[in-house]
């Protein structure tokens, strides 16, 4: 290594700016997920899940009022909305 001082400056700073992604990223999906919940909460015809993980989420729709009701009842509520 010719310069061992400034390398270890630049890889400083490029995990400093990693970090910085990576807590922006969590602190955005934090204020999304909040959005969802704040207020007087979701419409009568609609229902949230109860994880928070994106990834295992579900949405589950159904077409016309009479399908609705039996489709609230049977969802799994943990991740399907």
């Amino acid at each position: 290594e010719e310069h061992p001082n400034e390398a270890k400056t630049i890889v400083q700073k490029v995990i400093l700016a990693a970090k910085a992604r990576q807590a922006a990223r969590k602190a955005r999906e934090m204020v999304q997920r909040k959005n969802v919940m704040s207020g007087s909460g979701l419409p009568g015809k609609l229902a949230d899940c109860s994880s928070k993980d994106p990834a295992e989420c579900e949405i589950y729709l159904v077409e016309g009022d009479s399908a609705g009701g039996t489709a609230k009842q049977g969802r799994d509520r943990n991740f399907q909305a």
